[in-house]
């Protein structure tokens, strides 16, 4: 289980790809009863008192996060850019639109800044940082690349597909093979 705070309130991410909001739920299945508000201090000493460090703000660009976690729940739409539906390099987009930041607007245009001194490694990865895998990189069955925003700990928020929203998963440095930064 992991505990991530974003925009100000604090949800639980469970599983693969589960995310729980305090007091109301983003997906199917309901949320333990354990899980309601006044819960996240004692989460967090418990977890501490264990010797697992519980960020919860971090480092990294804060703002890109957080508009980010506005968009948890959007549809996917090929070729969307928002603000009511999205793609995965339409997230990325959008969100550093909205902070003021250009980007390219597809994961294709990401090509160019191979090897620049916008892509750092995983150790230098922050919160609201791009993550890149390109089409020759998937190993997947995919013929197309994807991008997410990192949020720290491991996970990333992303539009995944077809049929799916956006939402927050785990795995990040297993998945994607490039990180870019842009200020």
């Amino acid at each position: 289980m992991l505990l991530l705070r974003f925009a100000g309130s604090y949800y639980f991410a469970v599983g693969k790809y589960s995310v729980y909001q305090i007091g109301e739920v983003y997906c199917a299945d309901p949320p333990p009863p354990i899980w309601a508000q006044g819960v996240v201090e004692k989460m967090v000493a418990l977890y501490n008192a264990c010797g697992v460090e519980v960020n919860l703000s971090g480092g990294g660009n804060e703002e890109i996060v957080s508009i980010a976690q506005e968009q948890l729940g959007k549809p996917y739409s090929w070729g969307a850019k928002g603000p009511n539906s999205f793609d995965c390099s339409g997230l990325v987009y959008y969100c550093y639109q909205q902070a003021g930041i250009s980007v390219p607007g597809s994961t294709a245009g990401y090509s160019s800044y191979r090897g620049s001194s916008n892509e750092i490694t995983w150790e230098e990865a922050q919160a609201g940082d791009i993550l890149l895998i390109f089409p020759e990189e998937r190993t997947d069955g995919y013929s197309t690349g994807h991008a997410g925003i990192y949020i720290g700990n491991n996970s990333y928020i992303h539009a995944p597909g077809s049929g799916d929203v956006v939402k927050v998963t785990t795995g990040a440095q297993e998945f994607f093979k490039h990180v870019f930064r842009f200020n």
